[in-house]
């Protein structure tokens, strides 16, 4: 951490540098992938880099999770009183009167517009499958990609539709589709708004003619740059993509639940042929490549997603309503500075 913000004692030059040495050691990729990646994060890396201290907990974090030097910090308990006391009973009895509710996850599906079939497959970026040099071309060599795809690769659009046809093919009387997250490809060193705004439109126009409803997720990739999710008191670079997000989901949405995504990418939506609530937060926020989050790091609950969570599930609970939570970010993958200290909601 000392090292990082000796470099931006430097200046922005001498910062940008070290970042793309210290990624040229650490991924042997081309240079220009770590040129792309440094420039666009590098100012996310630089804001968190400034407002951390040598010693606090977002710096030694930050050191954790990308140097594995020093330890994570102590967890310091966070008390919440609930707007409700916990109803006497237990978990409530599986119904033996309802079928079962038949219901279609999926995740991560990373299409590539731009897959190539011939393309080789064994090349020396983070996802292969396009012709990037001559030598990547199809015909030029040894190792050819399918036409369906492969696995140093992603998506190729062959393998997305042949997905959602296998989807109907043997769920056909499901309910509705949860989808966590994860459209836009593995190229981060050169995405643009643009470029992942059609990849986000191509996808849900897809999944609208395919699938019947579908409650979804924002994935990490879904953000440019990549993983960025800036917190609103930071500023609103995420704000296009909450917009977009909602606009593509609002088919399966009710008006509030679409509000809700437009301030901050999370809903909380009645499933209308059942007494069903599916609840979608952004993990994102707390993903560990989330850089804006050190930034912040001692905000215990950034946009009060937590606060709306809990007056979610509060009015779920007393209006008798079982819950699906979906999110994109697992455990192990999210930090969260605080444990939560609470007399626990029994929702389902």
């Amino acid at each position: 951490m000392r090292g990082l913000q000796a470099a931006l004692l430097a200046g922005d030059t001498a910062f940008i540098w070290s970042l793309k040495k210290l990624c040229e050691v650490l991924t042997h990729f081309d240079d220009d992938v770590c040129d792309g990646w440094v420039g666009l994060e590098a100012p996310s890396v630089a804001a968190a880099a400034r407002a951390m201290g040598d010693f606090s907990r977002g710096a030694q974090t930050f050191c954790s999770n990308f140097w594995s030097t020093c330890g994570y910090p102590a967890v310091e308990p966070w008390n919440i009183t609930f707007p409700s006391p916990k109803p006497a009973g237990g978990r409530p009895e599986p119904s033996r009167k309802m079928p079962p509710l038949k219901v279609v996850h999926y995740s991560d599906i990373h299409v590539d517009p731009l897959y190539t079939p011939g393309a080789k497959t064994n090349c020396t970026k983070p996802t292969c499958c396009r012709p990037y040099t001559n030598d990547d071309a199809p015909g030029s060599n040894t190792s050819p990609a399918g036409p369906n795809g492969e696995h140093t690769c992603d998506t190729p659009l062959s393998l997305e539709a042949s997905m959602y046809e296998a989807i109907n093919a043997v769920a056909s009387d499901a309910a509705f589709a949860l989808f966590t997250g994860d459209i836009v490809d593995d190229t981060t060193w050169e995405t643009t708004q643009a470029y992942n705004t059609a990849s986000i439109k191509h996808a849900y126009g897809v999944m609208k003619q395919k699938l019947k409803r579908v409650y979804a997720t924002a994935g990490t990739h879904e953000a440019h740059p990549v993983n960025l999710f800036q917190p609103s008191d930071i500023g609103n670079d995420t704000q296009w993509l909450y917009g977009l997000l909602a606009q593509e989901w609002s088919p399966w949405l009710d008006p509030a639940a679409e509000a809700q995504v437009n301030n901050f990418g999370a809903y909380s939506t009645k499933y209308p042929f059942g007494n069903l609530r599916v609840i979608s937060i952004n993990t994102n926020f707390y993903y560990r490549l989330n850089f804006w989050r050190y930034k912040d790091f001692d905000n215990k609950d950034v946009e009060n997603q937590l606060e709306w969570l809990i007056k979610e599930l509060d009015g779920a609970e007393r209006a008798g309503e079982n819950v699906y939570i979906i999110g994109h970010s697992p455990n192990g993958q999210a930090f969260y500075p605080y444990s939560i200290l609470h007399t626990g909601l029994d929702v389902i």
